[in-house]
Order: C-alpha cells, then structure tokens, then sequence
C-alpha cells in the first residue's frame, strides 16, 4: 500500500455503487483463502482478497454534476439543467464491474445470509413479484454466475458491504450520487461518457459499442412504448460482466 491511502468503490446494478474506505493501515486477510492486498502502481488497481471486486483508484477532482439542459443535438432533454459544481476532495477506487453472482454467492454462503425476497420485475406490467430473489431474478431467466447480481435489496447491499468490512479489515459503504457520478463521468462533460453522437431518428447509433442499453434486441422481448437505440448489444437484459 502507498503511504497516501485512498478510498475504494465499486458499482452495483441500478446505479447504485458499493463503496469502501481504508479505515487504517492495510491489514492481511483474515481467512486462509484470502489473497492480501495487490496494488498494480502502473494502472492503480486494488482487490483485497480472493472473492472481492478489482478497484480502480480515482483522482481527487472537481467535476461539474448534472447535465444542461438542451436538445436532441446535445443529447439532453429539455427538462434538465441543474448542474452543480463538485469538489470530490480524497482519491478513491471503483469497482471495475459490477458485482457478479459469483461474488455475491461467496457473501451468502460465508456470512449466512438470509437476503430479503421480493423484487420488481417485468411481465406485461412492472410489479413486486415477492418470489423473486437474487438466484431467480425473473430477468434474466437463466443467471450465470458472471451476470451482475441484482433483486438485491438496500439492506441486502448494507449486508453485503458490512460483511466486505469485516473480512478485509476496511470500511466498504454506498457511495454519494456525486461521487458514483463523477467516477461515471470519467472526466468528460457530454451528456454520455463516450461523447456526443449523431442521432438517427431516435436512436443513439454508438451505445451499443460502450454499454448495455434498451436497443433492438431488448426492445423486442420489451416492447416498451419508449425510444430504443438502433443497435443491437445481442442482450435483453442484464449483460454478463465483461
């Protein structure tokens, strides 16, 4: 570890983002299974012990959050507009992907945890379907362990993070909007990180090559009355984590 510690994230599905702080001097792992702590100077990664998430350091910075209000040309709606300058004062690490089942399943099974049932899921209409759960998460119907995981409640997420705590000797916790955002962002000031894009009616012609997004295939196992991306990720829903 550097002698400057930083604080480490890492994303979850839905935009919500795991995060975690050093609360003091890099200890070595608890469990015999556990790897000890690996920083790679040259692209600043950070994982804590076998079964944790990859970091990735961020910067301290400042960074405007929000998006301004405009037009189809600028890729924004009309109803945005706030923005607000923010000073994200401490260097912190994020996680490279979201966190998987396999991942996931490793807290379960160590912890003994009990996640709460129940989630929203799509079948003619958004609704609760309380047999749900992060194993059978109705989309996708068939989870691999590299799928993110998700039908994960707040308090599951809490658990989770409490229980990275314990086993890493650090203090895993959800990040700020501002902070998730600013790391999302990755310095740039479009509207989508990958830049502005020429549109095609309604479509977001690149958003297929940079992210999983509502596009021809998931528009066609979810005809939602809303505007899709001419493009195909050849996913309907969640994407395995690349």
């Amino acid at each position: 570890m550097t002698k400057n510690r930083v604080e480490p994230y890492f994303p979850w599905p839905s935009l919500l983002a795991l995060a975690m702080f050093f609360a003091g001097a890099a200890s070595s792992a608890e469990a015999a299974e556990d790897a000890p702590v690996k920083v790679d100077p040259a692209v600043q990664k950070i994982r804590d012990c076998a079964f944790c998430p990859e970091l990735a350091v961020v910067p301290a910075g400042k960074f405007t959050m929000g998006t301004a209000g405009g037009s189809e040309e600028l890729e924004a709606a009309t109803g945005e507009g706030l923005q607000l300058a923010v000073t994200i004062e401490r260097p912190f690490a994020l996680g490279l992907t979201e966190v998987t089942l396999r991942q996931y399943a490793e807290f379960i099974r160590q912890a003994d945890y009990k996640p709460e049932p129940g989630c929203r899921v799509w079948n003619d209409r958004w609704a609760v379907d309380d047999k749900a759960n992060w194993r059978e998460p109705r989309q996708p119907k068939n989870p691999k362990d590299d799928h993110p995981a998700t039908c994960v409640s707040w308090n599951d997420a809490q658990a989770y993070v409490a229980w990275l705590s314990q086993k890493t000797g650090k203090r895993y916790r959800l990040p700020s909007e501002s902070e998730w955002e600013y790391a999302a962002r990755a310095g740039t000031t479009s509207p989508r990180y990958f830049g502005f894009n020429s549109f095609e009616g309604v479509s977001i012609s690149l958003a297929c090559e940079h992210a999983n997004v509502y596009d021809v295939t998931g528009q066609s196992a979810f005809p939602f009355p809303i505007p899709y991306a001419r493009c195909k990720d050849n996913y309907d829903d969640s994407a395995l984590v690349a």
